[in-house]
């Protein structure tokens, strides 16, 4: 928060001064989180309507709440993401790098076989149920399947019991945590739509 506040008021003294990274990575959790609108909420309308150039002018008053980085700024550090459900590839092999490199001590050690003992644990997060257009990856997300025109030509005006079965409403995350609690990272995820979440048990 000490970063976020310097960095305001840097820019105000000096407009090329660069966002701490930290800074943009609380930005982009707070817009995750809260969306679009609470960002531009926070941040405010800055220089809007003043023209691309007019940090240059110091004379204009620069209709702010709390500041922040731009939009742009905010995509080019974004962190990777998918929408899809699975094992998150990366992320399981940098497990076992890490794993390899740890203090941890293996159930079996041989010179083609490395077993090291790990706990796997699932924890779901409720995600407010939409379909939204990804500007990223040009596509709309929140359904269990891909969606493109002719999906919608066909489904205009799809039913209660349609979007209860394919939106997405909860993102449950897998993590796998060594015993020794070395290392624990989220290795997979699912999906699950409402109907999903009430037959689970």
């Amino acid at each position: 928060m000490y970063k976020y506040l310097n960095d305001v008021v840097e820019i105000m003294l000096y407009p090329f001064h660069q966002y701490d990274r930290e800074v943009v990575e609380f930005f982009n959790t707070i817009t995750y989180l809260g969306g679009r609108r609470t960002a531009n909420f926070i941040r405010g309308p800055m220089n809007l309507g003043d023209g691309r150039h007019s940090h240059l002018n110091q004379e204009n008053d620069k209709k702010m709440n709390l500041g922040g980085p731009s939009k742009s700024l905010i995509q080019t550090f974004q962190a990777g993401y998918t929408p899809e459900s699975g094992i998150i590839k990366p992320l399981s092999l940098g497990h076992i790098e890490l794993l390899k490199n740890s203090e941890a001590k293996p159930l079996i050690e041989t010179p083609n076989l490395l077993v090291i003992p790990c706990a796997l644990a699932n924890d779901g997060t409720a995600l407010k149920p939409a379909i939204e257009f990804d500007s990223r990856l040009k596509e709309n997300v929140g359904l269990k399947f891909e969606v493109d025109l002719d999906y919608i030509k066909k489904n205009p005006k799809p039913s209660p019991e349609h979007l209860k079965e394919n939106i997405i409403a909860e993102a449950i995350v897998s993590s796998l945590t060594s015993l020794d609690n070395f290392c624990s990272l989220p290795v997979a995820v699912d999906c699950a739509t409402q109907s999903e979440q009430l037959v689970r048990p």
